[in-house]
């Protein structure tokens, strides 16, 4: 069963910022900086995953979107924390300035734990559907 067309995440959006640490230590000074870095490719993340997933897995979408979650649940440091963890286990890997996600890697990734909030899998889907990246 297909689900609904989700609502795609607009190009640019208004991410609240993080929340930066007093300055007293150099991890704070670096920790503040992957924040921020973070903060601005959230968004562009989410739009490329999904983007991929949509062209690609659409009939599997029942799998994938309970996954992927609700771009407006998407902070930048659990987006990044999520695209790494993908990356890690081999299910997210880059050919020739693209994201791939191997169809067989797909279905390996833990419902429940991938998603970057942790939250339930059962929120309505509101993502993109573009052309390709």
């Amino acid at each position: 069963m297909e689900l609904d067309p989700p609502t795609p995440p607009p190009m640019h959006v208004y991410l609240s910022p993080p929340v930066l640490l007093p300055a007293q230590t150099p991890d704070d000074i670096f920790r503040n900086i992957s924040l921020l870095l973070a903060h601005f490719v959230a968004l562009p993340l989410f739009r490329h995953i999904f983007q991929h997933l949509q062209e690609t897995r659409r009939a599997d979408q029942h799998v994938w979107q309970p996954e992927v979650g609700d771009w407006r649940e998407w902070g930048p440091v659990e987006c990044v924390k999520a695209a790494k963890r993908w990356w890690d286990d081999g299910a997210v890997e880059v050919a020739a300035h693209s994201l791939v996600i191997p169809a067989e890697r797909l279905v390996n990734i833990p419902l429940g734990h991938a998603h970057p909030l942790g939250a339930s899998n059962s929120r309505s889907p509101h993502t993109t559907t573009s052309a390709s990246a």
